[in-house]
């Protein structure tokens, strides 16, 4: 889905919302995120960054069986972190 908006007859540039699931590995790879000043209240401690380790602990141990190759992890069940929102500091 693509938004656009023209503001005094100006086109603004068009914003896309990705609704697209990715892995953990998609979101982290080659990237550095930081949480803009006016969002750092919400910023997580460790006990949320401990239970979610803990939770995607727990889900990649449903599936796995001692002996599974590591090819296998692609096939386990999926964990749903729920939305993720993400801007391009430059834009």
């Amino acid at each position: 889905m693509s938004i656009q908006a023209h503001v005094a007859g100006v086109p603004r540039v068009s914003r896309e919302i990705d609704g697209k699931g990715r892995t953990i590995r998609e979101l982290l790879a080659g990237r550095k995120y930081s949480i803009d000043y006016y969002q750092r209240e919400y910023k997580w401690q460790h006990k949320q960054v401990a239970e979610l380790i803990e939770d995607l602990s727990a889900k990649f141990l449903e599936s796995y069986e001692d002996g599974d190759e590591r090819s296998a992890v692609a096939d386990y069940g999926h964990y749903f972190l729920g939305s993720v929102i993400i801007s391009d500091k430059d834009g």
